[in-house]
């Protein structure tokens, strides 16, 4: 006996299908964070965050991005 139903091919083609895109996505996401981590910060943006987190006053920020800018 045959087993003529068209869900024979179709499951494993779904199955396959799904775990490419799964793994296609893995590698893209782990490349994504791979360039996020090496992203190396300026001087300046560090010095801009400093501030805004209240790490340093308004005069040593304006006094180290003279420094920076020279």
């Amino acid at each position: 006996m045959r087993y003529h139903s068209s869900y024979f091919w179709e499951v494993p083609i779904v199955c396959w299908s799904l775990s490419l895109l799964l793994l296609v996505w893995i590698v893209y996401n782990v490349i994504l964070i791979r360039q996020n981590q090496t992203r190396m910060l300026e001087p300046l943006d560090i010095l801009k965050k400093r501030f805004a987190e209240g790490l340093i006053s308004k005069e040593e920020f304006i006094e180290k991005r003279n420094l920076i800018d020279d």
